[in-house]
Order: structure tokens, then sequence, then C-alpha cells
């Protein structure tokens, strides 16, 4: 895959500028220059990648389970009250006025007007990366908008479509950090086909999601249509509406180009185990075998149903 070069900030890193700089000044880069310089940040203590993470698999009550057994979640901030760190742990000063995420030295770029590029700090992907609101007083619990629906098909322009894009809106939908942002990780789980458990074993899913498909020709503005449908949805579902605050209710939003999944949130986790957007499709992040036995004591399917909103069938 070949990233064009439309990140109006690219890599503050000369040994690749110097490499892929053309004419214009505009640089391209390859998947390769991206992961050589994610594992530069990684042994620079800047990421915290777990090389060795163990990846299990499982089939429980009718749907895929794929749980990535990784140690750096053990450092990762719990909650939305814990301040940032570098990757050693220490408290460094907030990257930008009103945000909560450490973005220092892992900033990729400028995205469009509104939103920047960065590595995850505490990635389960090789890369993983967040795409954040410029401002830094912009929040997780504001419902999406053209703007960052704007910044997604910016990303998928310059990173190509081997990507899963998806937010957390809100505690309850498994957010630790408040700084308005989305995540964005490579294509590769269940083979490819992160969409598995939607796309074969649909009947099987515990809990109330909308869906639509997208088409090819998708862009931002039918996404935020389709997205604006949804959350009209959520809010019927949960029997609420987006209060004065712009507070949405607590949903996870999960696309590709070809469609674009919300789902209802009521909980982030059990009181043991907690879920993100990407939990919800089957794809679980734990950091440690301890905590993998805690998911499957409680049984994957049950704490899906619990943390969304049970199906009506």
């Amino acid at each position: 895959m070949t990233v064009e070069g439309s990140i109006r900030q690219p890599f503050c890193d000369s040994r690749v500028a110097s490499e892929h700089e053309s004419e214009e000044g505009c640089m391209t880069l390859t998947e390769k220059d991206t992961v050589a310089r994610f594992d530069r940040l990684v042994d620079a203590g800047i990421i915290n990648y777990d090389y060795t993470q163990a990846t299990e698999y499982r089939r429980i009550a009718g749907l895929d389970f794929e749980f990535r057994v990784s140690k750096v979640l053990k450092d990762k901030p719990a909650d939305t009250t814990s301040p940032p760190s570098t990757g050693n742990g220490s408290v460094v000063p907030k990257q930008r006025p009103g945000s909560d995420i450490n973005t220092h030295g892992s900033e990729i770029g400028q995205l469009d007007e509104s939103h920047f590029l960065t590595f995850n700090g505490y990635s389960c992907y090789r890369p993983h990366y967040l795409i954040l609101t410029l401002d830094g007083h912009r929040r997780q619990w504001e419902p999406l908008c053209i703007d960052d629906f704007r910044a997604v098909y910016a990303f998928f322009e310059a990173y190509g479509e081997d990507y899963l894009v998806f937010f957390n809106g809100g505690v309850e939908a498994g957010c630790s950090r408040l700084h308005k942002h989305l995540q964005a990780i490579p294509n590769e789980s269940f083979d490819g086909n992160p969409w598995r458990n939607l796309d074969e074993n649909s009947d099987a899913m515990p809990f109330t999601y909308f869906e639509k498909k997208l088409g090819m020709n998708s862009n931002a503005e039918a996404s935020l249509a389709a997205y604006t449908a949804a959350l009209e949805m959520v809010q019927r579902t949960r029997g609420c509406e987006i209060s004065q605050q712009d507070r949405a209710p607590p949903h996870n939003v999960i696309m590709d180009r070809d469609r674009i999944l919300v789902i209802p949130r009521r909980a982030a986790g059990n009181g043991l185990v907690g879920v993100n957007a990407m939990g919800m499709l089957g794809m679980i992040w734990t950091q440690s075998e301890e905590s993998l036995q805690l998911w499957l004591d409680a049984g994957p399917h049950t704490v899906l149903e619990h943390v969304g909103f049970p199906r009506r069938v």
C-alpha cells in the first residue's frame, strides 16, 4: 500500500523526509515507511506496543472472538480522570490546551482544517492511529459532525482503504480520554474481515445495532446522513435526546468506506472487564491472561449483551 502525501504536516523525521519528499514538497510514504517510523517511536519509549502480544481465537455462543493480550494495556490510563503520561509513565504537560491526550513526539500531521493524525500512545495494532480534533476542548461525548467525517475520509484518501475507523462516544461506550478523537487500525482481524460476526453470525449478535451499507462511492456527507439517522434510533432506544450541552447518548461507531455501524451503549463494562467499539464486534483487547480468563468466566456473549441494549428478536 502506498500512502499518498495529503497530510499537511508530514513526519518530522529526516530519515523519511529526505528519501521521499517530492519536487512539490509533498511527501509520498509507503506502508513500510510508516511502520518503520512507528517502530522507532516504540524503541524511543514514545509509543507503547507489545511485539510479543498473544492472539487467541474462540468461538462462543455462535460468535467469533479475537482476544489480543497486550501487556502495555496495564499502563494505559483506565479512566477519564487519569492524567496523560509518557511511555515511561511520567506525567507530562498537556500537549494542547484542553487536551488530556499526550501526543508529544508521535504526531504525524494535519489531516484537514479541523483534525490532526498521531500514533496511539498505547497501540494494539502496528500501526494504530488517533484522529484528533485540533481544538483540545472538544469532547468525546459530543456527536460526530461533518468535520469528523471529512477527517476520516481525508485519512482514507491518504492511507488507503485497508483500515477500520471507530469512535467510543462517551465513558459508557468505552472511552478513557475526553479529547474528541476517532481511532484507525489495520483491517487485519478475522483474516481481514472484521465484520465477520455481522456478515456470518448476525443471528447470534446479542445487542441492538444500526447498520448502513455506504457503497464504494461514499463520502463524508453520505456517512454523516447515515450516522444522523442511526443516532436518532439510538436516542429512541435509550429514551433520551442530545442535551443542551451537546451530549449525545453513549454509543459506538465503526466504519470503513463501505459501511457504518452505530451501537447504543448502556455501560462501559460489567465491573471486571471493559468493552470498547471493537470489542462489540468480537475484537477484545486485554492486558493479561488473567483478564482474558475474566472474560471467559463471564461469557463474552453475556458481557456484550450487558453493555449494549438486548436485541429484540
